[in-house]
C-alpha cells in the first residue's frame, strides 16, 4: 500500500496553519493595566438598543433593564453607573450606582435598573446608559468632576445604551 503524498501534505499544512480562534484576555495587559469588566451583550435585557414606548402609557409604567458583567479580576469591585439622557454639556451626574458582587468562583454578575419614562411630551426620545468599571473615580469626591463616568488611571469603562422612542405602536413595559 502506498501513501498518497498530496493528502498528507495538505493535512500537514492545515495542522501548521492552525485555526484562528479568539483568545482570552490575560489577567493583566497594556503595561500592567487592570483587565476591565466586560458587558455580556448577549445577556442584556431588554434585547436590542431601540425600545418603542407607547405614547399613552399610564403613569408609573417602567422597563426593567439588566446587564450581565464578566470580570476575570475579582480583586477590584465592579460598579455599574446608570445615566438618563446624559448631556456632556450640562455635566450631569450619576442617576444610580450599583456594586456588582463578584468572587473568584463567581466571575459573572448583573446589575438592574427600572426606567420609568416620563409621560409623552415634547421630548420624543430618552437614552439610558449603563457604564461599568472596576476602577471609577470616587463618587462624592469634590475633586472628581461630574458626570463620574471616568475611570482611574490604568482602568477602563464599558458602556451599553438603550434608546427609548415614543411610538403609536410601542409597549408600556
Amino acid at each position: 500500500m502506498s501513501l498518497r503524498p498530496i493528502p498528507l501534505l495538505a493535512a500537514a499544512l492545515l495542522a501548521l496553519a492552525g485555526c484562528p480562534l479568539p483568545q482570552p484576555l490575560s489577567e493583566f495587559y497594556d503595561g500592567g493595566s487592570v483587565t476591565p469588566p466586560i458587558i455580556l451583550t448577549e445577556q442584556v435585557l431588554p434585547t436590542g438598543s431601540l425600545i418603542l414606548v407607547g405614547k399613552n402609557c399610564p403613569s408609573g409604567s417602567g422597563f426593567a433593564l439588566q446587564v450581565a458583567v464578566s470580570s476575570v479580576d475579582t480583586t477590584y469591585p465592579v460598579e455599574a453607573r446608570w445615566f438618563i439622557d446624559y448631556d456632556p454639556q450640562s455635566n450631569w451626574g450619576v442617576y444610580q450606582s450599583d456594586e456588582i458582587p463578584l468572587t473568584p468562583s463567581q466571575t459573572v454578575g448583573s446589575a438592574e435598573f427600572l426606567f420609568t419614562p416620563p409621560a409623552y411630551a415634547s421630548q420624543p426620545v430618552h437614552v439610558v446608559e449603563v457604564v461599568v468599571s472596576n476602577g471609577f473615580l470616587a463618587l462624592g469626591d469634590q475633586s472628581v468632576p461630574l458626570p463620574n463616568r471616568t475611570a482611574r488611571s490604568g482602568f477602563e469603562t464599558q458602556l451599553y445604551r438603550w434608546v427609548f422612542e415614543y411610538s403609536d405602536t410601542g409597549t408600556c413595559e
